[in-house]
């Protein structure tokens, strides 16, 4: 891995990790929300750390090269990361629905009751 790649693996992650702090603080962020993007940012700034690390294991999964390994892991990753946003608003929408389909019987048993 090159010397400019760590450095903005490390910029881009430091930049990354104080917006979603600030995020927080302006309180338009959840802590619990924002986990994933502080361990997120953690993780790549390791992986620019110890580049050896990240050496050793793009060559022993057959990866060229490191980049090419940090590439993917962090697509991998972004993957997951939609998948469990993807649940959540699935789960949201549920919810919604349910919530809309009890609101709807208790308008409708009010309005019998206005007519008696």
């Amino acid at each position: 891995m090159t010397i400019l790649l760590q450095s903005m693996l490390i910029l881009f992650s430091i930049l990354n990790l104080c917006y979603t702090i600030y995020q927080i603080r302006k309180s338009k962020l959840h802590i619990d929300d924002s986990i994933f993007t502080i361990c997120f940012s953690f993780i790549l700034i390791l992986m620019s750390i110890f580049p050896g690390v990240v050496t050793f294991v793009s060559n022993m999964l057959g990866f060229y090269s490191a980049s090419n390994f940090v590439l993917v892991f962090i697509v991998f990753l972004l993957i997951l990361q939609i998948l469990k946003l993807q649940t959540k608003i699935s789960v949201m929408n549920e919810k919604l629905k349910t919530l809309n389909q009890v609101y709807a019987i208790e308008d409708l048993e009010k309005r019998k009751e206005k007519k008696l």
